[in-house]
Parts: structure tokens; sequence; C-alpha cells
């Protein structure tokens, strides 16, 4: 009976050491490196960070014969472009799916919640974070910029939670450039609800020189900083730091040649529908 006894308490002391927050969950997500940035130190765990959910959409797999029907020559519905509320809708996350995701962060105590045409977006503490999705959290540093990204190697979820999200961001996706702002908090216009050691996006280095006028510094003062609720980057904000005329006076003065096109690009960064409608409408 010894040895029955040796392999039952072998056991149980094996599944005891599974941390409490992984078990009865499955791997979501991993990556082992994260190109040209170092893991350094791990997120204080009062920090406070926004967190975005990404449901997975419906219909996916029949994009390709969806892209065909209206983009080949030989198509009778060749030409006929899909508004961008047909696209929304064919391939929308299924109601089921985000009411399971959102009955399972308020079960988690997650408050304040936003829902946005299939992504969930709270801010929460680095600690409440780490115990939902059974992960840790590590400042990743470029050594070239300085620049911080916060971000996990791993991440868990329940089993049926994780059959209806697409990715956490910041997770293995980090999160966008951050910070440490020596300049205490309290003097920036603190929020309440951040601790003194939170992590901030970088302020841009020609921002003094650029706020060279008292309507120009009241333009800039939350101009990409993420203090309140709403952190903005827009047109104006960017005319502003890097010295870019006025489009009117541009239109004016310099004619416009037709082969001039805009071009956008992100590299692992959340996509937010609200934002580009309210870059393009500002």
């Amino acid at each position: 009976m010894k040895l029955p006894l040796l392999l039952l308490f072998a056991t149980s002391y094996t599944a005891s050491a599974v941390p409490r927050n992984v078990q009865h969950r499955v791997l979501h997500e991993r990556e082992l490196a994260h190109n040209g940035l170092r893991r350094t130190v791990r997120v204080d765990g009062d920090s406070i960070m926004p967190f975005r959910i990404a449901i997975k959409q419906n219909g996916l797999e029949h994009g390709y014969d969806y892209l065909l029907n209206i983009s080949h020559p030989r198509s009778p519905h060749y030409g006929k472009l899909w508004t961008p509320e047909r696209v929304r809708e064919v391939f929308a996350p299924s109601q089921s799916s985000i009411d399971s995701v959102r009955n399972w962060l308020l079960d988690s105590n997650v408050r304040d919640i936003t829902e946005e045409r299939g992504w969930f977006d709270f801010r929460t503490t680095i600690r409440h974070a780490e115990e939902l999705f059974g992960s840790e959290y590590y400042e990743h540093e470029d050594d070239r910029s300085g620049a911080v990204r916060v971000g996990c190697h791993h991440y868990h979820l329940p089993k049926h939670i994780s059959e209806q999200v697409d990715y956490i961001t910041p997770g293995v996706a980090l999160s966008a450039p951050l910070k440490k702002r020596s300049v205490p908090i309290a003097s920036i216009g603190r929020h309440p609800s951040l601790p003194s050691h939170a992590l901030y996006p970088p302020k841009m280095a020609n921002e003094s020189t650029s706020a060279s006028n008292a309507a120009a510094r009241k333009r800039l003062v939350h101009c990409g900083r993420n203090i309140t609720q709403e952190s903005t980057v827009t047109p104006e904000c960017i005319r502003e730091l890097y010295g870019i005329p006025d489009p009117e006076e541009v239109a004016a003065n310099y004619p416009s040649h037709p082969a001039n096109t805009v071009g956008l690009f992100g590299l692992r960064s959340a996509y937010s529908p609200t934002d580009l409608d309210r870059f393009f409408s500002d």
C-alpha cells in the first residue's frame, strides 16, 4: 500500500504546484520571443493598463469567395462593392459569443466595460489581468529607442471562452510604446485611479519646440497622453507636433499631384473603428 499512497501524494503535489489561475484553462496564445525587444522586469501589479479583447468573427472562411464574387470580371456581381455596414453585418461575431465573454468578464469583477463591434475594452490592474488571463506581464525594452512595451509570452483562458476569443491585447501582441515618467504624476494632472508608477506613452521629442505659443500648448496638452479616459492623436495634433502646414494653405499655394496617395501602417497594434472614424472626421 505504500507505493499507491506515494503515487497519490506525488499526483496531488503536482496538481497543487500548478498555479490556481491556470487550472481548468487552455493555452490561448504563445510566443517565446519578441524580435528586437529585450524582456526586462515584471510589471508592477498595481499599474493600470487598458485591455482589449477581440471576439472571433463569423464567416471568415468564406472571405475569399466573397472577394472573388465582386472582383472577378466574369462574376455577375463584378464591381458591386459592399458597404461598410454589410461587411460588419456579414463578419460580425455571434451574439452568443459576445454574451459569453461579457458575462465572464462581469463574473471576474471587471467593470466599466465598453463594447464596440466585437471588441471589449476595459481598464484594470496588471495584477487583476494576470489572474484573469493566467499569465505574467513583463516590460519589453527596445535598446535602440528606450521605448518600453508591455506584454506576455503566453496566456490562458477558460476553454469555453477561448473558443469565442480571437486575441487579447496587450498580451502576446504587445502594447504601444510606453515610458516611465520621472515627473510626479500629480504635476501633469493625475487621474485618481492611476498609481504614481503607472506607465505612459512617451513624450514627443520636439513637443517643447513645437508648442511655442499658448494656443499651441493648449492644443497639445493631452496629445497622445493616456492620463484620462480619452487619449487623442488627431490630424491637428500631428500638424502641431511636426510643423505640418494647414491643408487649406497648402491647397491654395501648392497644387496637388494626381499620384499623391495616403498610406496607413500599423505593426501589431489593435484596430479601433471609432479611432479611424474620428481621425478622418477631423
